[in-house]
C-alpha cells in the first residue's frame, strides 16, 4: 500500500470510530433516561403557586403530601383555617399540657414524700436522699440520647404513649419500696421513661403547627411546669393535714 492509501484508510478508520463513539454515547443517554423515567410514578401535573406545572413522585412523599396533591384547590378552599386550628388546639394542647404537668409532679414528689416522713420509713442515711433525687436527672440525660435514636424509627405519638404508661407504673410502684435501693431503682426508671416527654412534644407540635403557631403552643404546654408545682404543693399540704388510719397505716 502506498502512502496515500494508508492516509485514506486512517481517515476512514478515525471517522468510523467517531461515529461509533457518538452512537454509544446516545444509546447510553437514552438508556439512562428510560431508567430514570421508569423509577418515577408520575402523577398528573399540578399547578404551583408561581403558575408553573410540576409533577409529583408519589413514591418519595409521605401520605399527607400525596393526599394534598390528589385533592383539588376547590376542596382546599372550603376548609376554614381558623376552625381547623381551633380543633387541633383542643386535641393537642390539653394532652400536652397535662402530660408535662404530671411528669413534673412525678419528678418533685420525692420532696413532698421526704417532708411527710419517707426518710425515716426507708431508713435513709447520709446522701441517700440526694443520690436518689439526682439519679433521676442522670437517667433522663441518658434517656434523651436513646429517645433521639428511637424516634428515628417510631412515631413520636406512639413512643410518648408507651412512656407515659411505663412511668405511671413506676410512679405507682414507688409507694411499695422498702429501702434505699428500691427507691433508687424507681427513680432511675422514672428518669428513663420521662426523658421522652420534651422531644416527643416538640416533634408533635412541629408536625401539627406552622413555625409562628408552634411558638405559642410551646409556651402553653410548658406552663405545665408551673401549674404542676402549684398543684403538687397544694396536694402535699392537704395530705399533711389529713389524719386517718388509711393514710397513717
Amino acid at each position: 500500500m502506498d502512502g496515500r492509501t494508508v492516509r485514506l484508510f486512517n481517515t476512514w478508520l478515525v471517522g468510523s470510530n467517531r461515529h461509533i463513539t457518538i452512537q454509544l454515547f446516545l444509546q447510553n443517554y437514552i438508556d439512562a433516561f428510560k431508567m430514570v423515567s421508569s423509577s418515577f410514578n408520575v402523577a398528573k401535573p399540578m399547578q404551583g403557586k408561581i403558575g408553573l406545572s410540576a409533577t409529583i413522585n408519589t413514591t418519595s412523599l409521605d401520605k399527607a403530601a400525596v393526599y394534598l396533591h390528589n385533592h383539588s384547590k376547590s376542596e382546599e378552599g372550603s376548609v376554614n383555617a381558623k376552625t381547623l386550628l381551633r380543633k387541633i388546639d383542643w386535641i393537642i394542647l390539653p394532652l400536652a399540657f397535662l402530660c408535662y404537668a404530671v411528669q413534673f409532679i412525678d419528678k418533685i414528689n420525692i420532696n413532698y414524700a421526704a417532708v411527710m416522713g419517707m426518710n425515716e420509713d426507708l431508713k435513709l442515711v447520709g446522701n441517700n436522699f440526694t443520690n436518689a433525687a439526682t439519679a433521676l436527672y442522670i437517667a433522663t440525660f441518658i434517656g434523651e440520647i436513646l429517645t433521639g435514636c428511637i424516634l428515628q424509627k417510631i412515631p413520636p405519638g406512639e413512643w410518648l404513649g408507651i412512656n407515659v404508661i411505663l412511668w405511671g407504673i413506676v410512679t405507682a410502684s414507688t409507694a411499695t419500696v422498702k429501702n434505699y435501693h428500691g427507691l433508687l431503682a424507681c427513680r432511675v426508671l422514672l428518669g428513663l421513661f420521662e426523658a421522652a416527654m420534651s422531644p416527643c412534644l416538640m416533634l408533635i407540635t412541629g408536625m401539627w403547627y406552622t413555625k409562628p403557631e408552634a411558638v405559642r403552643r410551646f409556651i402553653v404546654w410548658f406552663c405545665g411546669v408551673g401549674i404542676g408545682q402549684i398543684f403538687g404543693g397544694l396536694t402535699s399540704w392537704g395530705f399533711q393535714h389529713f389524719k386517718g388510719e388509711s393514710i397513717e397505716g
